[in-house]
């Protein structure tokens, strides 16, 4: 998808299509993938079949058979269409964080302890 990188990270504006436009090309490419959220609660909004980021492409018929978000425990969740074909999953940051050797825990830490310094600095920012 992106000249040969591990990760590929999206950021636009509310209603761009980035999500509908990454899962259309991953799934005509027949490319695995796993969508995050950044919270549980984010993940959890997405299985309301009203907010399914899948149904547009249902609609569309981007798929012979409709994709469907079906848990596979510990807020990790498998994409698979109406055969039980998988396509990829979902889960969020925490969950992530919580899959042994895959060496983000440590990252997601440091980085939230960096954030948090930050926050404590009693240095107002500078006006232009």
């Amino acid at each position: 998808m992106g000249k040969g990188s591990t990760f590929n990270f999206i950021w636009a504006g509310r209603g761009t299509g980035k999500t509908y436009g990454a899962l259309k090309y991953l799934i005509e490419n027949k490319y695995k993938f796993i969508m995050i959220r950044r919270t549980n609660t984010a993940v959890e909004r997405l299985q309301n079949p009203d907010m399914n980021p899948f149904a547009p492409l249902n609609d569309d018929g981007v798929t012979e058979s409709p994709l469907k978000i079906e848990s596979a425990g510990n807020n990790i969740n498998n994409i698979v269409d109406e055969d039980g074909n998988f396509y990829g999953m979902l889960m969020s940051l925490t969950a992530v964080a919580s899959i042994p050797r895959l060496g983000v825990h440590t990252f997601f830490t440091m980085n939230s302890s960096r954030k948090n310094r930050k926050r404590k600095s009693k240095a107002k920012p500078k006006l232009l």
